[in-house]
Parts: C-alpha cells; sequence; structure tokens
C-alpha cells in the first residue's frame, strides 16, 4: 500500500501497490511454459513462465533454434554458437539451417575460414567455394587456393 502525506504528515490517499517481478511472465504465458515467448515484439527465453536473465547459449523450441543472451533473443548477433550438437552459424540470432558456405569466424576459440553446411561447421576434407574463390578444407578450416593449387589438390584427392 502507497501512503501519501501532507506536509503535516497527515495520510491524504491510500493507493495499493502490487510490485511485479519483470521476469515472470507466468501470467501471460502460463506457469508451465518453457520456450521462447514474444513479448511485444522482444523474445524472451522461459522456464515455466520465468525469464532465464542468466542463460546465455542456442535454445531450441517449436518455432526453429534460436541464440539467447541473458534471457532474450539476440537477433542482431551473426556468428558461430556451439551446443551439445557441435558448431552452428547463426544469422540474426537464429540456426537457418540453410546456409552452405565457406564463412569467416571464431569457432572454439579459434578465428578463420570454416565449412558450414546447413548451418552446421562441417569436419571435413573438401574443396568447396564462396564469394571469395576456391577453398581447400581439412579438417574444417579453409585455405584460399590459388588455381595451380586447386587443380593439382584435385588430381591428387579425387
Amino acid at each position: 500500500m502507497l501512503q501519501m502525506r501532507n506536509e503535516y504528515g497527515m495520510m491524504i490517499a491510500q493507493i495499493p501497490l502490487t510490485v511485479l517481478d519483470a521476469n515472470d511472465f507466468t501470467k501471460e504465458a502460463g506457469s508451465d511454459y518453457t520456450g521462447i515467448y514474444d513479448d511485444h515484439g522482444t523474445l524472451h527465453y522461459l522456464k515455466n513462465g520465468w525469464q532465464q536473465d542468466t542463460y546465455t547459449g542456442l535454445i531450441n523450441d517449436r518455432v526453429g533454434w534460436w541464440y539467447v543472451k541473458n534471457g532474450i533473443v539476440d537477433t542482431s548477433y551473426t556468428g558461430f554458437m556451439s551446443n551439445a550438437n557441435g558448431w552452428w552459424y547463426v544469422e540474426k540470432g537464429k540456426i537457418t539451417f540453410k546456409r552452405n558456405d565457406i564463412v569467416f569466424g571464431t569457432v572454439n576459440g579459434i578465428n578463420g575460414w570454416w565449412h558450414v553446411r546447413n548451418s552446421q561447421v562441417v569436419y571435413d576434407t573438401t574443396v568447396a567455394n564462396n564469394a571469395n574463390g576456391w577453398w581447400y578444407v581439412q579438417n574444417v578450416q579453409a585455405t584460399i587456393l590459388s588455381l595451380h593449387h586447386l587443380l593439382n589438390t584435385l588430381t591428387n584427392h579425387f
């Protein structure tokens, strides 16, 4: 109860006051809801209706895989993240499962070019291309090839 008093200390009004926890979405989403919840355009990661504001990582819900930072989907994030299934390329906060490319970024603390298939970092040995040219991929990391090196690699490996 909020009480207002005048300059003489006399109570002039009482206002009932309810303080809500900003992480409590049980009324809106339900106390059994776990997943990504859209609250007026902000995507929150909830567990049993409560925002998990200390969680950062990948979350799978009924709509897809999301990158969550401090309990909120970070739609500004594009880069690599890992989970129990490996390393993934995240685009604007979501794994699209559509990216097939050689992508520069940081995987497991190592900066470099990485072979990505269906948005997952692939550990293989192959030759692939992207907008920067042809690459020789060995154990995931890619090295740009000259045309001469490319022809030698293709002749020796295939």
